[in-house]
């Protein structure tokens, strides 16, 4: 029981536990079900079996711990125990029953701050997004403008070129400012009934045209078909971003592979890559706007900020994992709606170059 108490202290300090926290609380839930049947029969009563493999979060379990209440099927005289005995075995499922609701209320107060804290973050950055861009987006667009009409009366290439990395360069700091406020204060999504193969397709010719310029194989395994129900142009954007990070943090030679799949009320899109994977560092902020893994110059640090941010939106998330090897995972969830004359399947697998769709090519590791 005290080994049970401290897995839920711990997991106080622990919002995210860990699963082999959670399969260390199970183990103890199961050894007191073994010594003590009026325990066992209180998880029976609450549709946990005695191995208590019908748990599969902290949140079950603190419900089920936070309930605990032996009373009705307390069998302290048919287990031979005497009034001292029972009152310390009653002493202690109360103390387990007092860990498990403030371990229920402190992930509540964590999870308010934790969203406070959020919605405070980005008030402050579209406040700061929205001062400096008066201050620097006029400036930026009269550069590029005038450096634009500059640009054909230019003979040397050159001169040419130069000319080009000043209006590349401040429309980039255009972009910064634009998906700063976008991350920010992102647009209301609009859902509409869509095509999934119709968007796999056009992921795909995307991110090979991307890929092919790195010298970067993209592979997909895209099982998803029929008709669901989001925002079609945050979606795309959405897996664009991630795409991209991982095509970009990936080396020629390398290997992309995008795999998508459906379930009843969710789309999942899952993009592996060969590159050398996250620092302890880098997965902590990855989605913080403006982070970048890569050296000075390499990227603007707002692609997966405003990912994670259009997934939210659309119900989900995305996660970041290192792979075992090497390279890199990303999960990209979002909540779908089901037409109701449409089910998701399977298509068939084949190289890409072979297929009439253009939409599928599978290379088995």
């Amino acid at each position: 029981m005290l080994a049970l108490v401290d897995c839920l202290l711990r997991s106080i300090h622990e919002p995210d536990a860990s699963t082999a926290l959670l399969g260390e609380a199970l183990d103890c839930l199961q050894a007191i079900a073994e010594t003590d049947p009026a325990f066992a029969e209180y998880l029976e009563s609450q549709q946990i079996s005695a191995n208590s493999t019908t748990v599969s979060s902290w949140s079950d379990l603190l419900r089920t711990l936070a309930l605990l209440d032996l009373a009705s099927v307390d069998r302290g005289d048919s287990c031979g125990t005497d009034s001292s005995d029972a009152d310390l075995r009653n002493t202690a499922y109360n103390t387990i029953r007092s860990a498990a609701h403030s371990a229920i209320r402190l992930r509540e107060m964590q999870g308010r701050f934790s969203r406070g804290l959020e919605e405070a973050k980005l008030n402050a950055i579209y406040n700061f997004a929205y001062g400096i861009s008066h201050e620097l987006n006029n400036p930026l667009a009269n550069i590029s403008s005038r450096a634009g009409v500059l640009l054909p009366s230019l003979e040397r290439a050159d001169q040419k070129q130069l000319i080009q990395a000043i209006i590349d360069n401040a429309m980039r700091g255009c972009e910064m400012l634009g998906d700063l406020m976008l991350v920010a204060r992102p647009p209301t999504p609009q859902p509409d009934w869509l095509d999934l193969e119709s968007l796999a397709e056009e992921i795909l010719k995307r991110g090979t045209h991307w890929a092919s310029l790195r010298g970067v194989s993209l592979e997909s395994i895209w099982i998803p078909l029929g008709t669901c129900r989001f925002d079609r142009s945050m979606f795309l954007e959405l897996v664009w971003c991630v795409l991209r990070n991982a095509i970009e943090a990936s080396q020629p030679g390398d290997r992309v592979t995008l795999s998508g799949n459906v379930d009843s009320s969710s789309l999942v899109v899952q993009i592996d890559d060969q590159g050398s994977g996250l620092s302890a560092q880098a997965l902590g902020h990855c989605f913080d706007p403006y982070f970048s893994g890569r050296e000075a110059g390499r990227g603007l640090g707002m692609g997966l900020a405003k990912a994670q941010r259009f997934a939210q939106l659309l119900g989900g998330f995305v996660t970041l994992e290192n792979r075992a090897g090497r390279g890199c995972r990303a999960t990209i969830q979002i909540s779908v709606e089901h037409h109701p004359h449409s089910s998701p399947s399977k298509i068939q697998s084949g190289n890409r170059n072979n297929s009439s769709s253009g939409l599928v090519e599978v290379k088995s590791d």
